[in-house]
C-alpha cells in the first residue's frame, strides 16, 4: 500500500474549519512531557495545513480569539 500521498488526494477538501484553534501555542518539549496545553494541537493542525500549500479555505475556529496568525477567527 503506498503511504506517501498527500492530503485529501482523490477527493480534496474545498474548506476546512478546524476547531480549537489556540493562539498562544506552546512547544514541542510539551507534547514530550505529559501533554500539550490546550488547542495546541489545532495550531499544530492549522500551521501545517497553511505552510503543506492546502490549496482550499481553511478557518480557524476559537471563540476566544479574534485572530490566529492573522485570519480572523470563528
Amino acid at each position: 500500500m503506498k503511504r506517501d500521498r498527500k492530503f485529501g488526494e482523490g477527493f480534496p477538501p474545498k474548506t476546512m474549519a478546524i476547531v480549537g484553534v489556540s493562539s498562544k501555542g506552546g512547544t514541542a518539549t510539551a507534547l514530550r512531557g505529559g501533554g500539550a496545553p490546550p488547542g495546541y494541537t489545532g495550531l499544530l493542525l492549522w500551521r501545517m495545513l497553511r505552510e503543506s500549500g492546502f490549496e482550499g479555505r481553511i478557518y480557524p475556529v476559537n471563540p476566544r480569539a479574534a485572530a490566529i496568525d492573522g485570519v480572523t477567527a470563528y
